[in-house]
């Protein structure tokens, strides 16, 4: 048995036993971890307060190789967002949180997610571009597993040219002479293409700055995560 020292994100939590919680967190050193959050559902618990939605917590795990649930040793609130009360921040970071929760498997692996989500949650908290800030946050997590979107060239025929064209279900862009081949494929301009690239590959400080057609890049990522992911925002 090791004991870890990490920081952590409440992904989601569920009842356990008379009185205890398992609590699925993201964490900055082990990943994605179910821990047994004893008492957690008593009014007095000390340690309910300090694992939380919408703030970052600073936990020392016991953690059991023969184990899928750990055990708790100490547990910290290192912040709580100052926008967690506000309901807008919640829907975009329960949206963030399914998709995370959904698609990122128990165990290592998912280190690199916690720094991009915790980024993530640290610009939202100050900025009022906040959709814009969701589907950039997507992208970079499709990226990341390996399902993103092709943007680049034609998905049909590799074509970099007259990329008019998106296809949720082949999976990125289309040119203008294979979309003629498609059924409803969705009508894009050269800008909300090249949208679509720089909220996948620039920083959330520079996206928070940045103005696009939020409808158009939702229903992008809308029929694209639907169809490729079985979720929707």
């Amino acid at each position: 048995m090791a004991i870890v020292r990490t920081k952590a994100i409440l992904l989601k939590n569920y009842p356990f036993g008379e009185s205890s919680e398992i609590a699925i967190l993201l964490t900055e050193k082990l990943g994605k971890v179910k821990i047994a959050v004893k008492g957690a559902r008593r009014l007095k618990s000390s340690t309910r307060a300090k694992i939380i939605p919408y703030a970052i917590s600073d936990l020392v795990i016991y953690v059991h190789p023969k184990k899928d649930v750990y055990n708790i040793k100490e547990a910290h609130l290192v912040k709580v967002f100052r926008r967690a009360t506000d309901m807008q921040f919640q829907k975009i970071v329960s949206a963030v949180l399914n998709i995370v929760d959904n698609y990122v498997h128990e165990g290592p692996g998912g280190e690199r997610i916690f720094h991009i989500l915790q980024n993530f949650l640290e610009i939202l908290d100050s900025s009022e571009n906040g959709k814009v800030l969701q589907f950039s946050f997507i992208l970079k997590f499709l990226k990341m597993m390996g399902l993103s979107p092709i943007l680049r060239r034609c998905v049909v025929c590799g074509r970099e040219e007259e990329l008019g064209f998106f296809s949720a279900t082949l999976g990125g862009v289309v040119c203008s002479n294979c979309a003629k081949e498609l059924d409803s494929p969705i009508r894009i301009n050269e800008g909300l293409r090249k949208a679509l690239i720089f909220l996948e590959e620039k920083d959330f400080e520079q996206v928070a700055k940045f103005a696009t057609d939020r409808d158009r890049v939702e229903k992008i990522l809308k029929e694209y995560l639907e169809y490729h992911l079985g979720v929707t925002i």
